[in-house]
């Protein structure tokens, strides 16, 4: 639940308490709210039981994810941001994924990664 006060100030209730945020912010924090994972509808409850336990570390990896997005001064690639993040390649690379999805970042110029040495896809912070 949300609520705008009259200085352009958003209250949102999480579970993890109230949190007071600019309105962009507030837009920002739903729309990572939306991201996480997923299970299809052909998967087996185990799968759905899994995906559902995952959420709330997904969301915390894509904020971290985004963090180091939107912090760096140049475009970076899927293993650099895991190395900036201190995760998984394969876990960043799906936060990437959801937070494109999402509009929160954006594809952007291919190039020799410095983690991996392989040409890989580089990322920006930006709505599309």
């Amino acid at each position: 639940m949300e609520t705008v006060s009259g200085r352009g100030v958003v209250e949102l209730k999480t579970q993890q308490g109230v949190i007071m945020k600019s309105a962009k912010e507030a837009i920002r924090l739903k729309s990572l709210q939306m991201v996480g994972c997923r299970s299809r509808e052909s998967d087996p409850e185990t799968s759905k039981i899994a995906a559902e336990s995952h959420k709330p570390k997904s969301n915390t990896n894509a904020f971290k994810v985004l963090e180091t997005v939107e912090s760096s001064d140049e475009y970076l690639t899927g293993g650099e941001i895991a190395v900036r993040c201190g995760l998984e390649h394969i876990e960043a690379a799906r936060r990437l994924s959801d937070l494109c999805k999402a509009g929160l970042i954006t594809k952007q110029e291919v190039r020799k990664c410095s983690v991996k040495g392989t040409k890989m896809l580089t990322w920006g912070a930006g709505l599309q």
